[in-house]
């Protein structure tokens, strides 16, 4: 009798194991307020607006404060590590919120390196799982305190930012929520506004048509301080970039006078006729 149970576990083991693993169905999208009801002050998708500016594309750029764990829309983007499955921080209580499912999700991640499901610099996508929004994006910043040279933590931050944005892209999500990537303990002795600037731009910089609303979550006083004066900066050089293209090139339409033709010598009088 024992051996026949043996046997019949072994073989539901292995029906188990021959049976197709289906990916899990795709969070369905969440009825939401248009972007026009966002007040700054007042609390909105799970977060508070300090600075709103519309974007070229026609999305809002939203300066947030509160905890992007928070966040009801489409997707948020953590402030993740490179093995991806859960750290302090930010992405300890994006793991913890998310539940299960996610921790999950964020396992399945292949690895490709040693300890390395996303290279510093990139982004993956995993579903929600019991957070407010369909998809979590896990970008992974620099450890600034790691880079001798600043501008190669730079180039790294950037490009976590904008592989970011490409995935929203892909997916076309329309409401998306950033944590301060590399904001914290991994700023090292960067300025906090000057990182604060590069991160506004590239999300300015990589938006897309069909975004609706990108918010760019800070947690504590000082960090929403910060980038609200980042957002200012980064809208003012615009500003200042299309009033300069809209003026008038008065100057430069005029021809030099090397260029001008000669003034025609004038006719000599005829005489009269005696």
């Amino acid at each position: 009798m024992m051996d026949e149970g043996m046997g019949a576990n072994k073989r539901k083991a292995e029906e188990e194991a021959a049976s197709p693993v289906h990916p899990l169905p795709e969070p369905a999208e969440p009825e939401l307020a248009p972007a026009e009801c966002a007040e700054v002050g007042v609390p909105w998708r799970g977060v508070t607006p300090r600075r709103l500016e519309r974007l070229p594309c026609g999305a809002l750029l939203c300066a947030s404060q509160g905890s992007v764990v928070h966040f009801v829309g489409d997707a948020l983007v953590n402030a993740a590590n490179r093995g991806c499955l859960g750290g302090g921080g930010v992405d300890g209580a994006v793991n913890d919120a998310g539940g299960r499912r996610l921790e999950e999700a964020r396992r399945a991640l292949p690895l490709v390196a040693p300890y390395t499901r996303c290279p510093t610099g990139q982004a993956k996508l995993t579903i929600g799982g019991a957070l407010d929004v369909r998809f979590v994006i896990h970008a992974v910043g620099p450890d600034y305190c790691s880079y001798e040279e600043e501008q190669e933590a730079d180039e790294l931050l950037v490009s976590a930012y904008r592989s970011a944005m490409q995935l929203a892209a892909e997916r076309q999500l329309k409401t998306v929520a950033f944590s301060l990537i590399s904001a914290s303990i991994f700023r090292g002795d960067k300025p906090l506004l000057e990182l604060l600037r590069l991160s506004v731009r590239c999300v300015r910089q990589h938006a897309y048509a069909g975004l609706e609303e990108v918010h760019l979550v800070a947690f504590t006083a000082r960090e929403i301080d910060a980038l609200v004066d980042a957002c200012a900066a980064e809208v003012g050089e615009i500003e200042e970039e299309i009033e300069e293209a809209e003026e008038p090139q008065a100057e430069d339409a005029k021809l030099p006078e090397a260029d001008l033709p000669p003034p025609a010598a004038p006719e000599a009088p005829v005489a009269a006729a005696e």
